[in-house]
C-alpha cells in the first residue's frame, strides 16, 4: 500500500507549497490592451479627448484633427474639412448627436454631414466642453467661460476668480458644475449670466476633471488631489492610492462595474476597486504613461488618450486566465476536477497536478519517482473524498490522506494508460483503460465481470453513467458504445455516414446525451435519434472537446478554434447559431482547449465553469455574460465608379438616391460597421434589390462591386453581424439608378423603332413593289408564250394541216384513179403516210395549245384519241372516267409525256396482246391522276421485254420525266398498264 516516507515527503512539499501560495502577492484584476497609433492609422499620437457616438463610432480629439474610427479605418476631418484649426484640445457628443470640438482657434460641431463654427463664440483656445439639461453647450477657455444657446454665445461671470476653465458636471438639479483650475463653482438656469465658486478642499490645488463615481458620488481630479464627495464631506482618496500620494490626476470616470478609473500623467491608470488600487502602465497594458483623456462607453470599454503613445483600449478579461505566471507552467493541462470541499485539481502531461489555492496553481504532490511520470490523463473524485488519477503507463492512483497507492487495473496491469474516470450513483468509479475496456472498481477492488467494450485498438476519451443507469463510453474512431443490462453494444450509426467519432460526453439537464466529435461536430442522441450541428450551422469548429451546461441551461462547448454558447432555444431553432464567442482577442492564451482525454472540464458548486487548455486553465462565471451584446451598427459610406466618386456620406448632401451615369463603370459601394474587439469577425450580406433575389455574404471586406449594371432602379440593401453571429434585423439601405446610354432611354427607342419601322414598310413596299413588276413581267411573259403556242398551233392546224389533208385527198384520188400495181401502192403509202402526220401533227397541235391545259380537256383528248385508234382497229373500248375530276392544270410536258405513254401502251396492245376488248379507267386520288389500261390479251413477261425492246423503257422514263410512275403487269387474263400522274391541285 503506501510508503510512509514517500507520504512523509508529499506532506512536506504540500506545506512549502501552501507556504509560498500564502505569501505570493494577490492578483489583480485582469486587462486585455490594444493600442493605435500613427503607423495603424491614427492622425497623431497625442489624444486629448475621445467619445463615442450612439451608432458606436468613435470619435477622437488628436493634434493633427479630429477622426472618426470604426475598429478598422480612421477617417480624418481637418480644415479642408471646415474645422478651424487642427490642433484639438477638446472633444463632445452632445444630447442631439452633434461632434463638438474645442480647437487653438474656436470651436465647431458637426451636424447632418457638415461642419459649422457656433456664431458669436471667441476665436480662443477652448480647453474644455460641456453640456447642461437645457441642452445649452458650455466651452472652457483660459481666461473666459462661455454659454452656447439657441445659437447665441454669451460670457458667464464667475466673479473674481480666474477663468481657467477645465471641466463641466451635470448636478442633477438642472444646473451644472464648473470647475476652473483652482475652484469650483455651481451654475443654475436662475441666473444664466454667472456662476459662483464654492469653498472646499480643493482651493489651492491645480484641479482637471470632474465626475461621478458608480455611487453617484461626485469626484475632483487634479495635481496631488483625489476628492469623492461623501455626504456633505470630502474623502481624500490620494492617501490610498499606490505610492501614499495623489500625482498629477488628468482626468477620472466610473467604470461599468462601480470601479472609480483615474488617468495619471506619470503612472500611467489607476483603478480603484473595492477599496483595492490596480495600476494599468506602460510596463504592461498600455503604450505610454502620460494619459491625457480617459472615457468608459456604454459596452464596458475603456478608452485611454495619451499624449505621444496613441489611442489605447483596455477592457476586462472575461474570464480568469491561468496560465505559467499562475502556477501551471508550460504543459498541457489534461484534466481539471473539482472536489466536494470546492478545490480544483488540476491534472498536467508532464507536470503533475496541480492544486488552486489563493488564485494561484501550486504543486500538490512532488514528481512521481520514475522520470517518465508526471503525465495525468485523468482526474477523479469520489463522495469519500479519495482523488483519483489516471495517468499514462502509471496505471490508476488513489490519493487520500495524503497518501498515494498506485493500482493495477484488473489484468490490464500498471503499465497502462487510464484516460477515463467516472463516479457512478452507487459509489463505484469506471475506469477506461486504453486497448483494455472500462472497468468497474468498487470497494477498492474491480468487478472482474465488467468488462467491455474491447477491441485490439479501442481508445477511450470519456465515459459516464446517465440517470437510466446506462453507461457511455466514447471511443473516438471506434465510435460511441452503450452498455444496457450488461451488454455493450455501439450505436447512433447512421447508414451511409462515417462511423460516429466522439470524444466528450454531457448529459444536460433534460436527460439528453450531448456528444462532442473531432471534425463531425456537436451531437444530440435523444430517443435512438441522432441531430448533428456542424459549422454550417454557425459552430466556430467541428472540433468539440469539451461540453458544460450552466446553470441557466446554456451549452458551453471548448473547441481547437475557441470556446461557444449556445442557447438551448438556438439548438432548438433553425437558425444559424449566435451565441457569444471567445477566442485569442478576448485574452485565451491559446484558442486549442485540450481533448481526446476525460475529465477536462467542471462545473463548480456556485455554478462557474472551468475549462482545460493547451496552456493552462479558463475560469468564468456565465452570469457575466447575461448582458446582450449591443446590435451591431452598419453603414453605407460612400460610393464611386471608375469614373470618379458619387457619393460620400462626409459631404453635405442627402442620401436619397445614387445616379450612376451611363459608361462610369463598375460601381463600388463602401460600408462599415463599429467594432472593436474582434473587426475580423463582423460579416455582411447585401442584395441589389430589382437585380438579386438572395443575399449574398461578405467577410473579411467592406466594399461590394458590380459590374455592368443594367440600366433601372435598384435598391442596395446592406445588413451585418457582429461578432456573436447575430444579424441586426435593420439593413442599411440606399436607392440606386442606373443611368442608360441615349441609345437605352426610351424616347430614343421610341424615335429608333418609328425609324426602324418606316424603313422597314419603305423596303418592304419597294420589295414587294419589284416583286409585283417581276410576277407582272412573268404573266406577260406567259401570256406572251401563251399566245405565241395559240399562233403556231393555229399556222399549224390552218397551214400544214390544211397541206396535209390536201396531200391525203389528192393521193387517194390519184391511187383510185391508178391500175393496181407498184406505182398505185406507193402513192397508197404516201397517202397513209400523210394520214399519220396529219394525226401526230393535231396530237402536237393539241399539247401546244394553252386552251388545252386544263385537266379535263386531257381526258377528254385521251379518250377520244383511245376510242378512235380502238375503233379503227376493230377492238371493242370500254371508258371509265370520274365524274367529280377536279379543276387544275398540266402543263405541256406532262400533257405530252402522258399522251405518248398512253399511245405507246395502246399501240402495243393492239399490234401484240391479240386482246378483243381494252378498257380505259381515269381516276383522282389523293391529288393524283391514276390512268389504267386493261387488255384481255395474251400475257408476257414484261422484263424478257424490256430487254428486246426500247418501248416499255421509254413510257417509264416519260412518266418519271413528267413526275409521275409507271407500272406494267401481264397475267393469262391480259395485261395492266398502271400510271400515275401528281396534279397541283387549287388551293
Amino acid at each position: 500500500m503506501g510508503n510512509p516516507f514517500r507520504a512523509a515527503a508529499i506532506r512536506l512539499h504540500v506545506c512549502l507549497a501552501l507556504a509560498v501560495a500564502a505569501v505570493a502577492p494577490l492578483r489583480g484584476a485582469s486587462y486585455l490592451s490594444r493600442a493605435w497609433q500613427t503607423g495603424e492609422g491614427m492622425p497623431s499620437n497625442v489624444v486629448n479627448g475621445v467619445a463615442r457616438d450612439d451608432n458606436g463610432f468613435l470619435w477622437i480629439a488628436t493634434g493633427n484633427g479630429v477622426a472618426r474610427f470604426d475598429g478598422l479605418r480612421f477617417e480624418l476631418f481637418s480644415l479642408p474639412d471646415g474645422l478651424p484649426d487642427t490642433q484639438i484640445h477638446s472633444l463632445h457628443i452632445d444630447r442631439r448627436g452633434r461632434v463638438w470640438v474645442g480647437t487653438r482657434k474656436g470651436a465647431a460641431y458637426r451636424e447632418n454631414g457638415t461642419w459649422h463654427i457656433p456664431a458669436g463664440v471667441p476665436v480662443e483656445q477652448i480647453y474644455s466642453l460641456g453640456e447642461a439639461q437645457d441642452g445649452s453647450i458650455w466651452l472652457g477657455m483660459y481666461q473666459a467661460c462661455w454659454r452656447w444657446a439657441e445659437g447665441k454665445a454669451t460670457q458667464v461671470d464667475l466673479g473674481d476668480i480666474p477663468a481657467d476653465t477645465r471641466s463641466f458636471l451635470d448636478d442633477g438639479y438642472g444646473g451644472l458644475w464648473i470647475l476652473t483650475r483652482g475652484h469650483l463653482c455651481r451654475w443654475h438656469p436662475d441666473r444664466p449670466g454667472e456662476a459662483r465658486s464654492v469653498p472646499g478642499p480643493w482651493n489651492g490645488y491645480e484641479l482637471r476633471q470632474l465626475c461621478r463615481d458608480g455611487e453617484g458620488r461626485m469626484v475632483i481630479a487634479g495635481t496631488g488631489l483625489l476628492l469623492r464627495q461623501r455626504g456633505s464631506t470630502w474623502e481624500d482618496l490620494g492617501e490610498s492610492m499606490p505610492g501614499g500620494q495623489a500625482g498629477p490626476n488628468l482626468a477620472c470616470s466610473a467604470g461599468p462595474n462601480g470601479e472609480l478609473w483615474v488617468a495619471t500623467r506619470d503612472r500611467g491608470a489607476l483603478v480603484l476597486n473595492d477599496g483595492k488600487w490596480t495600476t494599468l502602465d506602460s510596463t504592461g497594458q498600455l503604450s505610454l504613461d502620460d494619459v491625457r483623456a480617459l472615457v468608459i462607453d456604454d459596452d464596458g470599454l475603456v478608452w485611454l488618450g495619451t499624449n505621444g503613445g496613441g489611442l489605447n483600449l483596455l477592457r476586462r478579461r472575461p474570464f480568469e486566465s491561468f496560465a505559467a505566471k499562475e502556477g501551471l507552467g508550460r504543459t498541457v493541462t489534461s484534466a481539471l476536477v473539482i472536489d466536494r470541499d470546492g478545490t480544483v485539481w488540476a491534472g498536467t502531461d508532464g507536470a503533475g497536478i496541480f492544486r488552486l489555492q489563493n488564485h494561484r496553481f501550486v504543486p500538490a504532490f512532488s514528481y512521481f519517482e520514475q522520470p517518465d511520470k508526471g503525465l495525468i490523463w485523468s482526474l477523479s473524485t469520489t463522495r469519500d473524498g479519495t482523488l483519483w488519477a489516471g495517468t499514462y503507463r502509471d496505471g490508476l492512483l488513489r490519493i487520500r490522506n495524503g497518501e498515494i497507492e498506485r493500482l493495477a487495473v484488473a489484468e490490464a496491469g500498471f503499465e497502462k494508460e487510464v484516460s477515463a474516470l467516472h463516479e457512478m450513483r452507487d459509489g463505484s468509479l469506471l475506469v477506461g483503460v486504453q486497448k483494455f475496456g472500462i472497468h468497474r472498481l468498487k470497494d477498492g477492488s474491480f468487478d472482474p465481470a465488467y468488462r467491455g467494450p474491447e477491441g485490439p485498438e479501442m481508445r477511450f476519451h470519456d465515459t459516464l453513467e446517465d440517470r437510466d443507469g446506462n453507461v457511455w463510453a466514447a471511443c473516438g474512431s471506434d465510435g460511441l458504445w452503450r452498455r444496457v443490462d450488461g451488454k455493450w453494444t455501439r450505436v447512433g450509426e447512421e447508414p451511409g455516414k462515417d462511423v460516429l467519432n466522439p470524444v466528450a460526453l454531457l448529459e444536460d439537464s433534460g436527460g439528453d446525451l450531448l456528444i462532442g466529435t473531432l471534425g463531425q461536430g456537436l451531437v444530440r442522441f435523444r430517443n435512438g435519434a441522432m441531430t448533428r450541428w456542424d459549422t454550417d450551422r454557425g459552430l466556430v469548429s467541428s472540433t468539440v472537446v469539451q461540453l458544460l451546461e450552466d446553470n441557466g441551461k446554456n451549452l458551453w462547448l471548448g473547441t481547437d478554434a475557441g470556446l461557444q454558447r449556445l442557447s438551448r432555444d438556438e439548438l432548438e431553432s433553425g437558425i444559424r447559431f449566435s451565441g457569444i464567442r471567445l477566442g485569442r482577442e478576448d485574452g485565451l492564451p491559446t484558442p486549442q482547449f485540450s481533448g481526446e482525454h476525460g475529465n477536462l472540464c467542471a462545473k463548480a458548486a456556485d455554478g462557474t465553469l472551468w475549462f482545460s487548455l493547451a496552456s493552462g486553465a479558463i475560469h468564468l462565471d456565465p452570469k457575466d455574460f447575461s448582458k446582450a451584446p449591443r446590435a451591431p451598427v452598419v453603414r453605407i459610406d460612400s460610393a464611386a465608379t471608375d469614373s470618379g466618386q458619387l457619393w460620400d456620406r462626409s459631404r453635405p448632401q442627402a442620401l436619397e438616391q445614387i445616379e450612376v451615369p451611363a459608361g462610369a463603370g463598375t460601381l463600388r459601394i463602401r460600408f462599415t460597421s463599429p467594432e472593436f474587439v474582434a473587426p475580423e469577425r463582423v460579416r455582411f450580406r447585401c442584395r441589389m434589390d430589382g437585380l438579386e433575389k438572395e443575399w449574398q455574404e461578405i467577410e473579411g471586406a467592406r466594399t461590394v462591386s458590380y459590374a455592368a449594371l443594367p440600366p433601372g432602379e435598384y435598391r442596395f440593401d446592406l445588413m451585418v453581424a457582429g461578432r456573436d453571429g447575430s444579424w441586426n434585423p435593420k439593413a442599411a439601405t440606399i436607392q440606386v439608378r442606373q443611368e442608360p446610354y441615349f441609345w437605352q432611354r426610351l424616347a430614343f427607342q421610341f424615335a429608333a423603332s418609328v425609324a426602324t419601322a418606316m424603313l422597314l414598310a419603305t423596303v418592304v413596299y419597294k420589295w414587294s413593289r419589284r416583286r409585283l413588276r417581276r410576277k407582272v413581267e412573268a404573266l406577260r411573259q406567259e401570256r406572251r408564250v401563251e399566245m405565241e403556242r395559240a399562233r403556231i398551233a393555229r399556222d399549224l392546224h390552218d397551214d400544214l394541216g390544211a397541206s396535209l389533208t390536201e396531200i391525203n385527198f389528192l393521193g387517194t384520188l390519184a391511187g383510185v384513179a391508178m391500175e393496181a400495181g407498184p406505182p398505185r401502192d406507193k402513192v397508197l403509202g404516201m397517202v397513209e403516210r400523210a394520214r399519220h402526220m396529219a394525226k401526230s401533227l393535231d396530237e402536237i397541235v393539241w399539247t401546244v395549245n394553252p386552251h388545252n391545259d386544263t385537266l379535263s380537256s386531257t381526258v377528254h383528248y385521251l379518250c377520244s384519241r383511245v376510242r378512235e385508234s380502238l375503233t379503227a382497229a376493230g377492238i371493242r373500248c370500254r371508258l371509265e372516267v370520274d365524274e367529280d375530276l377536279p379543276e387544275c392544270t398540266l402543263d405541256s410536258q406532262q400533257r405530252h409525256n402522258l399522251l405518248m405513254t398512253v399511245n405507246e401502251a395502246v399501240n402495243n396492245t393492239m399490234k401484240h396482246s391479240g386482246a378483243t376488248e381494252v378498257g380505259l379507267t381515269l381516276r383522282c386520288r389523293y391529288g393524283r391522276l391514276l390512268v389504267d389500261i386493261v387488255d384481255n390479251g395474251k400475257s408476257f413477261d414484261p422484263a424478257a421485254a424490256s430487254a428486246e425492246r426500247n418501248g416499255l423503257l421509254n413510257m417509264q422514263r416519260r412518266m418519271e420525266s413528267a413526275g409521275g410512275t409507271f407500272q406494267i403487269t401481264s397475267a393469262p387474263t391480259g395485261t395492266v398498264v398502271a400510271l400515275e400522274l401528281p396534279l397541283t391541285l387549287p388551293k
